[in-house]
């Protein structure tokens, strides 16, 4: 198997090593503002009236992809629902009965707080427009380790 720098060395400037664990975390930054996910749907051509059916059939295709990475790899994803349980030891603890040392050891989903988007009307004007509140959404961690 080809490790994680030779299969994506056109895309990569640079290498981070250290003695334990490197965590990636990332945001769409266009999309975690109102203004910038206006500006993407106006880009995508989705009005606000179909913004529910719309962010339901995207969030249902990631959902199909994480599932079919899970199959093509033989990982089943763990559903955890104890916020106080370390999703890292429990990966850990997954990979190690799995015996998977290298790749993907282990996905984790649970859903947890959020940022999340709702169409709403504004008192003020009288129309519609995206509003940002605190929400649940389901999340996905997946471990890695590549050598």
């Amino acid at each position: 198997m080809a490790t994680f720098v030779d299969r994506f060395a056109d895309s990569i400037h640079g290498v981070l090593s250290g003695f334990d664990r490197i965590r990636f975390r990332g945001t769409q930054r266009l999309l975690a503002s109102v203004r910038g996910l206006t500006a993407f749907l106006a880009f995508a051509h989705v009005r606000l009236t179909e913004f529910k059916p719309y962010v339901t059939a995207v969030t249902e295709q990631i959902r199909r992809e994480v599932e079919a990475q899970a199959q093509r790899a033989g990982v089943a994803i763990e559903y955890v629902n104890d916020s106080s349980k370390s999703k890292e030891q429990l990966a850990a603890v997954l990979a190690k009965r799995a015996g998977r040392t290298t790749g993907l050891r282990a996905i984790l989903s649970a859903v947890e707080p959020c940022r999340t988007f709702f169409v709403r009307k504004d008192p003020a004007t009288g129309h519609i427009g995206l509003q940002v509140r605190p929400g649940k959404c389901l999340h996905y961690y997946h471990y890695w380790h590549d050598d």
